[in-house]
């Protein structure tokens, strides 16, 4: 297991956590953790989608909806995912939080390289 992405949410807009087409030698990866570590002084929420083949993060994909409302400041929360599995290089995960500079993002996984 390797860490794939890791992201600070600077923004509370939708943003692009991963996508494998980023890494071209990568036929694939399966996601197997998920951390959110909150590091602002307030607590925080957020949104994880993911899309095998595009960037549509809408009603559907989404894998987490206003996780961790109970992320106080200094907190966690973590997620085995279960090992997910993406395979099209088009295919990605988004996240949205809830407020600015609060929450910094990790996934963990294992690539396929052939």
């Amino acid at each position: 297991m390797q860490l794939i992405a890791q992201k600070r949410l600077t923004t509370d807009n939708m943003t692009t956590l991963f996508q494998l087409s980023t890494r071209p030698t990568w036929k694939g990866v399966d996601i197997t953790r998920l951390i959110v570590c909150n590091t602002g002084g307030e607590s925080a929420s957020f949104r994880l989608y993911f899309d095998n083949n595009g960037k549509n993060y809408s009603s559907g994909k989404e894998l987490f909806w206003d996780e961790g409302s109970e992320i106080e400041a200094g907190g966690s929360f973590s997620d085995t995912l279960g090992g997910i599995g993406m395979r099209e290089s088009a295919g990605s995960f988004g996240i949205k939080a809830s407020r600015n500079n609060m929450l910094t993002v990790s996934l963990w996984g294992t690539p396929i390289l052939q």
